[in-house]
């Protein structure tokens, strides 16, 4: 069986400190059971800051791969550079999925709004099956930034999100 991993972050297996996270032990569970396991993940490291590849490359991770998708960089965790970052994530990963082996399931682990709608799209339109794994606040924590003493504003910002959004979340 061949299983898809897509998780947009940084691979905590890597790091020495804390817990892995589920898309880690997801991979090491199906790899380990002779299944083919790709596990996706962005070029740009979020927590580092920093590109970990200059391109969309496929290496082998242990008993299982993963395929990074290239991104672009940014500074802050509040900017339109991120936003932009995680459009790359979406576009790329459909040019990449498309001349990709059909996987037979794929598990969305954590990912923004963008990269998810775009693998949930492929898997609908081959009719293969696929969870969605929701962990993340994004983007509705810039409300909790908005001051609860600006109602309007909080009301522009909700309208604005529900704009971007609307479209992926139906």
């Amino acid at each position: 069986m061949k299983i898809w991993i897509i998780m947009a972050q940084e691979n905590p297996s890597h790091n020495k400190e804390g817990r892995k996270w589920r898309s880690n032990t997801l991979a090491e569970y199906f790899a380990n059971r002779n299944h083919e396991v790709i596990r996706w993940r962005s070029s740009f490291s979020h927590q580092k800051k920093v590109q970990l590849k200059k391109n969309s490359v496929k290496e082998k991770h242990n008993n299982y791969f993963h395929q990074y998708i290239k991104s672009r960089s940014y500074k802050k965790h509040i900017s339109l550079l991120r936003f932009l970052n995680h459009w790359d994530l979406a576009r790329n990963f459909i040019r990449i999925a498309k001349i990709s082996a059909r996987p037979d399931f794929v598990h969305i682990a954590n990912v923004p709004i963008e990269l998810a709608y775009s693998a949930a799209s492929y898997c609908y339109k081959r009719n293969i099956p696929y969870i969605i794994d929701i962990r993340d606040l994004w983007p509705d924590i810039y409300l909790d930034l908005v001051p609860n003493k600006l109602p309007i504003l909080k009301k522009i910002s909700s309208f604005l999100i529900y704009i971007m959004y609307e479209n992926k979340l139906n």
